[in-house]
C-alpha cells in the first residue's frame, strides 16, 4: 500500500441530499478518476472528455510540465435510513439524475445545507503548494459527473511530482467517516530540453539462437490499470540499455510508490538491437558515446521508419495506446558481443523523454 499524507485538500466539492439531522449514513459507493487533459483533447468539460475513452487508467501518469489534471466521477452514492422507520431509507445517486435522492426536488448548486456530510476532495501528498477550500459547493453537486452537461469538470494543474487523492467521504454519525478514494501519481517532464527517466530492469528470456541472447521489458498491469502511462505529448528521443548492481530494499520514489529493487552503479552496454511487436527493429550505432540508439534509426521489413513513441505505447493516429513489448537484442558478432553479467549484476532499459513542442 503506497504511503499517504492527506492531511490538506486542495479542492472541495460539497456534494449530497436533505435528510434528517441524526439520520446515520448506511453506506457510501464512490468511484472517482483521475485523468490528464492533453494539448490537443480541449477542455475537460462538456460532459464525457475524449481522454477518457481511450487512455488507459494508470497508477502514476508521466506529463509535460504545465498540462492540466481532470478529475471525474460516475459514482457517487450514499444509501441513508431514516430515523422512524425502516421504510424511510433511501438511496441518493448523484450521477444518475438532477434528483438524486428522488424526494421530488433538485438541490441548488449553490445551495448546500449544513447537514449534508458526503463530500469530494482531492489530496496531494508531499504537503500541497497551495490550498483552496471551497466551502458553499460553489460546483454544485453535479460537478465530475461525466455525464452532466451543465457542470464543468474540475481541473488542477500539477506544479511539481506528486500524489494525487481524489477521496469521496461521508460523516457516519456520531463521528467516523466512510471513504472510497482513487490515487494518481504525476510526475513532470521539462517542457524544454531532454529528461532521462530512472532505468527499468529488464527480464532475460530463456532460449534463443546460439550467439544470440534476448531481454524484454513492458509496463506492468494489474488488471486494466497500468502501472504508469505516458502523455501522447511525450516521445522518446533514445534509449540507452545499462549494466549494473541490482539493488534490493525498500525504497520510495517521487510519488510516494514503495518499490524493493533499483539498479546501482550503471554503465552503458551496447546491445545489437532494441525493438518491439513483430517486425520493427531499431538497430545500435557501435560509434555512439553512450551506445544510445536513435528512434530514427527503426527498421519495418527493411524500410528506415522514425518511429513515434512513448514507453508504454506506439503513438500511431487514430489507434488507441496498447501497451508494446520492448525486445533488447544481442549478438556475438563484431563489433557487437554478448553480456557478461557477473553475481548481482543485471541489465536494465532507460528512456529519454523530451516534450513534442520542445526545440
Amino acid at each position: 500500500m503506497r504511503r499517504r499524507l492527506a492531511v490538506t485538500a486542495v479542492l472541495v466539492a460539497l456534494l449530497s441530499c436533505r435528510r434528517e439531522e441524526h439520520d446515520p449514513v448506511q453506506s457510501f459507493d464512490f468511484h472517482g478518476v483521475i485523468r490528464p487533459r492533453f494539448s490537443s483533447s480541449g477542455a475537460c468539460g462538456g460532459g464525457h472528455f475524449q481522454d477518457s475513452a481511450s487512455f488507459p487508467e494508470s497508477d502514476v501518469v508521466w506529463i509535460v510540465d504545465g498540462q492540466t489534471v481532470c478529475l471525474y466521477w460516475d459514482q457517487l452514492k450514499t444509501t441513508i435510513a431514516s430515523a422512524s422507520s425502516p421504510s424511510g431509507m433511501r438511496t441518493c445517486e448523484f450521477c444518475a439524475a438532477a434528483d438524486p435522492c428522488g424526494a421530488g426536488a433538485t438541490i441548488p448548486s449553490g445551495d448546500v445545507p449544513r447537514n449534508e456530510f458526503p463530500q469530494v476532495h482531492l489530496f496531494e501528498w508531499p504537503f500541497p503548494v497551495f490550498d483552496v477550500h471551497e466551502d458553499k459547493g460553489a460546483f454544485g453537486y453535479a460537478v465530475g459527473c461525466p455525464g452532466n452537461q451543465s457542470y464543468p469538470f474540475s481541473e488542477y494543474v500539477p506544479t511539481r511530482n506528486a500524489d494525487l487523492m481524489l477521496q469521496g467521504w461521508a460523516l457516519n454519525p456520531p463521528g467516523d467517516f466512510i471513504r472510497g478514494s482513487r490515487h494518481l501519481g504525476v510526475t513532470l517532464v521539462p517542457a524544454t530540453g531532454d529528461f532521462e527517466m530512472p532505468p527499468r530492469i529488464l527480464t532475460a528470456q530463456p532460449g534463443g539462437d546460439p550467439g544470440t541472447a534476448t531481454f524484454t521489458w513492458t509496463v506492468p498491469q494489474t488488471g486494466r490499470i497500468w502501472d504508469e502511462n505516458f502523455s501522447p505529448d511525450l516521445h522518446i528521443t533514445k534509449i540507452r540499455i545499462l549494466r549494473g548492481t541490482l539493488e534490493t530494499g525498500s525504497f520510495v520514489d517521487a510519488v510516494g510508490r514503495k518499490g524493493t529493487e533499483r539498479l546501482a552503479n550503471p554503465t552503458p552496454i551496447l546491445p545489437f538491437n532494441v525493438g518491439f511487436g513483430s517486425d520493427i527493429h531499431c538497430d545500435a550505432d557501435p560509434t555512439t558515446a553512450d551506445g544510445g540508439i536513435d528512434l530514427a534509426r527503426c527498421n519495418k521489413g527493411g524500410n528506415i521508419l522514425a518511429v513515434d513513441a512513448t514507453p508504454g505505447y506506439q503513438i500511431v493516429s487514430g489507434s488507441p495506446p496498447a501497451a508494446i513489448l520492448w525486445s533488447v537484442g544481442f549478438r556475438d558478432r563484431p563489433p557487437f558481443t554478448l553480456p557478461t553479467l557477473q553475481p548481482g549484476e543485471t541489465l536494465a532499459i532507460s528512456f529519454t523523454l523530451k516534450s513534442k513542442t520542445a526545440p
